[in-house]
């Protein structure tokens, strides 16, 4: 990687970053254009090129900076300050950091699996999502009319 990339405003980093996150996620590794992720970046080719010689990106600092991305998902603590959700939506006695990293891992590991297919679709993994959302809250969320003892 050209050290120049890191000289740009941070937005505009993210900015390219985040369209080779979406390019790689609705593509395989092999149909993803680095045209397509300069043209969702709002840059040239030839720039993109300048700052990441390849697709294949090794530097050290870029995964780094992709692991940080990642990990900040994973941090359950404060992922629960964000969200700031009322536990007592949830089925009493649960283990509200369990059922996240439940969520969590099913996610990833249901990603990993679907990346390794080159063949993938976008609209059946959403849907698939959509499934694992509407069956987590059968088995998560209160029933209506569900109350605490003593309430």
């Amino acid at each position: 990687m050209n050290e120049k990339f890191f000289s740009l405003p941070i937005e505009k980093q993210e900015a390219i970053i985040n369209a080779g996150y979406r390019v790689f996620s609705e593509n395989s590794y092999k149909k993803s254009p680095m045209s397509e992720i300069a043209d969702a970046a709002g840059i040239s080719k030839s720039l993109l090129f300048y700052y990441f010689h390849n697709k294949k990106e090794k530097d050290p600092e870029v995964r780094a900076d992709i692991q940080k991305s990642i990990a900040k998902y994973a941090d359950f603590k404060q992922n629960v300050k964000q969200l700031n959700f009322d536990s007592s939506q949830f089925v009493p006695g649960i283990d509200i950091e369990m059922m996240y990293n439940d969520m969590y891992w099913a996610s990833e590991g249901y990603i990993w699996e679907k990346i390794q297919d080159e063949k993938y679709d976008v609209d059946m993994m959403e849907r698939d999502f959509l499934k694992m959302v509407d069956f987590w809250k059968s088995i998560y969320l209160r029933k209506e009319g569900e109350h605490d003892e003593g309430n």
